[in-house]
């Protein structure tokens, strides 16, 4: 865990880390690792419409709560003892009040997240099925093999990783792949680029305009 601070003494994700998807990057993949421990992943700005609140404001708002506070607290020190239950129903009302706002904002953010998981998870869903996974390799720069590959696996390599990809989708309709026999890094188009360290935001955002489509004509 870390904060990007510059030598200048600067907040800055672009120097540090390459820019804030870099940044958001490391965090879906430290969110992910923490799931078993009971952690979950911030909801992303565009998703909760919240604003940041500087530090300033956020003492000055903490300061007038405890000037609030004070002020219905004076309230009960009042002489007429006929006052006191009066004061005391006011303090009950706001406490009351500020207890069902905080409630409020509970149910608010558990709807915001179960809407983003399953709006995620159906844009992954998506993606399995319409994304051609051997145009989307070629994508990102694998390189076809054609003496290796058949008409049932395209092999594509880069530096050394070589995947063995479909050339029709499977029964659900996904394409899929298999590194090696046994070998962990297999499956679908999701899980090629989740073990080559592209969060899951940056997945679901796929679609098939970006591909190659004279490229798959070698295997019609």
């Amino acid at each position: 865990m870390f904060v990007p601070i510059t030598e200048d003494g600067r907040l800055s994700a672009k120097d540090y880390v390459d820019g804030k998807a870099r940044l958001r990057h490391y965090q879906d993949a430290y969110g992910q690792a923490m799931q078993p421990l009971g952690l979950a992943r911030g909801i992303p700005i565009e998703h909760t419409q919240a604003q940041h609140l500087s530090t300033a404001a956020s003492y000055r708002s903490l300061h007038e709560m405890e000037q609030a506070v004070a002020k219905q607290l004076q309230g009960l020190h009042v002489r007429n003892g006929l006052g006191l239950p009066k004061a005391k129903a006011a303090l009950q009302q706001d406490l009351i009040l500020a207890h069902q706002q905080a409630l409020e904002q509970r149910h608010k953010h558990a709807r915001l997240t179960r809407e983003y998981a399953g709006e995620q998870k159906r844009e992954l869903a998506r993606v399995k099925g319409q994304v051609n996974l051997i145009q989307h390799a070629a994508s990102m720069g694998y390189k076809l093999n054609p003496t290796a590959s058949c008409a049932r696996y395209g092999v594509m390599e880069q530096a050394g990783d070589q995947v063995l990809i479909a050339t029709r989708p499977n029964a659900a309709g996904h394409w899929v792949y298999h590194s090696a026999p046994n070998s962990p890094d297999r499956g679908t188009l999701v899980a090629l680029m989740r073990h080559r360290g592209y969060s899951y935001r940056a997945i679901s955002k796929l679609s098939s305009q970006h591909l190659d489509q004279e490229f798959f004509k070698a295997f019609a």
